[in-house]
């Protein structure tokens, strides 16, 4: 949510400044990410009797990822280094904020999933793992709404390119 909306935010700093610091924060999640497939990589052959990437919240998870690697390193490309002319990156933004959306509401409905993979029967366990995906649905929402409602769009400062 911090990527999409560090546009909407940050609106005092300098286009190129918001656009590294977008960069930044993608890095981070695609190192975060990384760690994570190691980290269950390692965890599911401790356990014995557990398979790998077998279930729809690891399918899931494995295309979230490659859609976002693939969004960040055509973003990289576009806007960053070593920058497309300004005609194609002005035709890109609409495809790159609709797939940074999807992105990000796939990577949630997936984290829901995993929820519902790991909860338990029992009497606390069920209310807290719902009221933790009610929650983060709520805040999808948000972040999508703030995303797209144009009334909160970053106006272009003076020294921007």
């Amino acid at each position: 949510g911090l990527e999409l909306l560090s546009f909407r935010f940050l609106r005092w700093f300098s286009m190129e400044r918001l656009k590294l610091i977008h960069a930044v924060i993608g890095g981070i999640v695609l190192v975060s990410g990384f760690l994570t497939f190691l980290s269950i990589y390692d965890e599911k052959n401790y356990q014995r009797n557990r398979t790998n990437w077998t279930s729809l919240h690891s399918w899931m998870g494995i295309m979230v990822f490659f859609l976002f690697i693939l969004q960040w390193l055509f973003s990289l490309v576009t806007y960053l280094y070593p920058k497309l002319s300004a005609s194609i990156r002005v035709g890109y933004l609409p495809f790159h904020v609709f797939f940074g959306i999807s992105i990000f509401v796939l990577l949630v409905c997936d984290a829901e999933l995993g929820y519902l993979e790991t909860i338990r029967k029992g009497p606390f366990e069920r209310p807290l793992m719902n009221s933790t995906c009610l929650l983060l649905t709520v805040f999808t929402a948000m972040v999508v709404y703030l995303t797209v409602k144009h009334r909160y769009k970053r106006t272009p400062l003076v020294n921007d390119e």
